[in-house]
């Protein structure tokens, strides 16, 4: 039979007293999981991230249309330095002593260091006497992306 002293506001009580304590161990083990499965996911998505940038920079820098663009820009570029008219001709014509000079050489010197950075994203599929040329200009003129110490494209200044 029942025990008379078992009463329903006893047993409320007895049993009572553990459900906040049942509570916090429930929700402690609902955060521990929740985190274990979040921080990872969280770390994970970040480098799949990361890597889909880098695939996706390396496609457009490969691409054909983007090398071509960068071949364009790097022909500009020896235009301004060599061509008629460009920073050479100019250079040519101002005296040695006027602070143009220096100017110029400086202008010479930006184009080359845009040219040697513009050749380390360059992959080239260089056919043709144009592609040799700025293939032997690059060479000549930069290092590691950056222009060598005395690019021969900025030649001295003149002393006439």
């Amino acid at each position: 039979m029942l025990d008379p002293e078992i009463t329903p506001s006893k047993a409320m009580r007895e049993t009572g007293r553990w459900t906040p304590a049942l509570i916090m161990i429930c929700l402690a083990a609902v955060l521990v999981v929740t985190a274990g499965i979040l921080v990872p996911g969280y770390y994970i998505g970040g480098w799949f991230g990361k890597h889909n940038i880098a695939r996706t920079y390396n496609n457009t820098v490969t691409s054909q249309s983007y090398q071509d663009a960068l071949l364009a820009q790097m022909q500009q570029h020896l235009t301004n330095i060599t061509g008629p008219g460009g920073l050479q001709a100019q250079r040519q014509s101002v005296p040695a002593s006027s602070p143009e000079q220096a100017n110029l050489r400086a202008s010479e010197l930006n184009e080359i260091g845009s040219l040697c950075s513009e050749s380390t994203r360059f992959a080239p599929q260089m056919e043709g006497p144009a592609g040799a040329q700025l293939q032997t200009t690059i060479a000549a003129n930069c290092a590691a992306g950056t222009p060598v110490e005395a690019p021969p494209l900025a030649d001295p200044v003149p002393t006439s």
